[in-house]
């Protein structure tokens, strides 16, 4: 909360300023009948290196910010961000360095607090279009719907409406559609088809669904042990399945099953529910 992505971004808005004042009075002066192109001679309608770099910020925030009891747009990452410039003072390229991204947040977090932006803004009304909500399995849907998106209460049981007792709730942020739009904007800048972008939305819907399926037990006398197994009749596990790719039988067996080495031999072990949980968890956060 000591403003620091506030000040990164300051900081590289008035370099790409500064930069692209030298870079078009370069240009005019050295024809002023044409007007400035970029390193490609693609002209200035196009994306600049100096919209790419400003607008790269908008799309870290939104997968890797969350809002906190005291700090609505905190990041839960470590970014190393290096400018290029040439000689002349024109920019000429970017490089980020991540790490250390807060997963734990993605499953779990406490009252008061949210998962990262990007889940609440694709939840939003008005983000994606009516066909696209469909497609996505979450028309008629809400935050409150999914786990992910609800706090976690003292018990560690999932609260209902959570996100809004935060201590510093500033404009703008609670405004998912514009942020989504936003975010939209960014994509395109950056170069990402639609189709890539749908790919992302996808897979986060996805995951929304996932957090959502439930276990049953079950006891197996062979063994002398006990098993469990994803729910078949769970509302989100057929959007899960079908967001994700994948089969009934390979996600169940991936979050309910482990394999390992025992000397020579490869040994395989049904999971109970509470270690199945975190398998689950284990496989949202990546």
């Amino acid at each position: 909360g000591a403003g620091k992505t506030v000040t990164t971004r300051y900081i590289m808005q008035y370099l790409a300023a500064l930069s692209k004042k030298v870079d078009d009075s370069h240009l005019y002066h050295q024809n002023d009948r044409h007007p400035p192109q970029l390193l490609d001679g693609s002209k200035n309608n196009q994306s600049s290196i100096e919209q790419r770099v400003l607008q790269s910020n908008t799309i870290l925030e939104s997968f890797g910010n969350a809002r906190t009891l005291r700090n609505d747009n905190s990041s839960r990452f470590g970014k190393f961000i290096e400018l290029r410039f040439s000689e002349r003072g024109r920019l000429m390229g970017a490089s980020i360095d991540t790490y250390l991204l807060e997963k734990a947040r993605i499953v779990s977090h406490t009252c008061g607090e949210r998962t990262y932006h990007v889940f609440y803004q694709v939840l939003a009304k008005g983000s994606l279009s009516a066909a696209d909500r469909k497609n996505f399995f979450i028309h008629n849907t809400s935050a409150e719907d999914f786990a992910i998106t609800t706090a976690m209460a003292a018990d560690g049981k999932h609260k209902q409406s959570s996100g809004n007792q935060s201590q510093l709730c500033q404009s703008g942020f609670d405004d998912h559609a514009k942020m989504f739009g936003e975010l939209r904007t960014a994509m395109n800048v950056m170069g990402l088809t639609r189709q890539e972008q749908m790919e992302i939305f996808r897979v986060v819907c996805g995951l929304l669904h996932l957090s959502n399926l439930t276990l049953e037990d079950a006891f197996l006398d062979a063994n002398d042990g006990e098993e469990c197994y994803l729910n078949k009749n769970h509302s989100s596990l057929g959007p899960a399945l079908t967001l994700l790719g994948v089969s009934y039988e390979a996600l169940n067996t991936a979050v309910t099953r482990v394999q390992f080495k025992a000397v020579d031999e490869l040994v395989k072990k049904h999971l109970n529910s509470a270690q199945a949980v975190r398998a689950v968890q284990a496989l949202i956060k990546g």
